[in-house]
Order: structure tokens, then sequence, then C-alpha cells
């Protein structure tokens, strides 16, 4: 994935980041919600996903593996 890709996927994930951010009760029309879905299809459609393995910890005792794009953090179901 090129340098200039990478900084387009970074700058839609901060425009989500701060569209998901704003309080319910702040959002007075749909068009957020119609900005959100487009953001959100341009991430999927653009990122070169580089799904990475990791574990989280559930408990002192348990954990669990996730999978996730190290570009644009999207999750995925076991790989």
């Amino acid at each position: 994935m090129k340098k200039s890709d990478l900084y387009h996927i970074d700058l839609m994930m901060r425009a989500k980041s701060n569209l998901e951010g704003i309080p319910p009760d702040c959002l007075k029309c749909e068009e957020y919600d119609t900005i959100l879905a487009m953001i959100t299809d341009y991430i999927d459609k653009n990122c070169n996903h580089h799904i990475v393995r990791d574990s989280i910890d559930i408990n002192c005792d348990e954990s669990r593996t996730i999978y996730y794009c190290e570009h644009c953090s999207k999750t995925f179901d076991k790989m």
C-alpha cells in the first residue's frame, strides 16, 4: 500500500472517529448517518487490509484471539 493511500485512509479514519464521537442528542438530521456510511464504504473499498492476529485479555485467566486490519482497525472473524 502506497504511503499516500495510507494517508487518505488515516484521514478517513479520523473523520469517522469524529462523527462517531458526536453525542446522539446533537445529531439533528440523518445526514450524519449518510456521511458516516459513505466514509465507512470508502475505507472498506480503498484499504488494502493487512490483517493482524492479536490476543486480548478477557479477565485474569482468559484471553481471546482477535483479527484486525493494522491500517483501518476493521475487525474480522476467524481467519
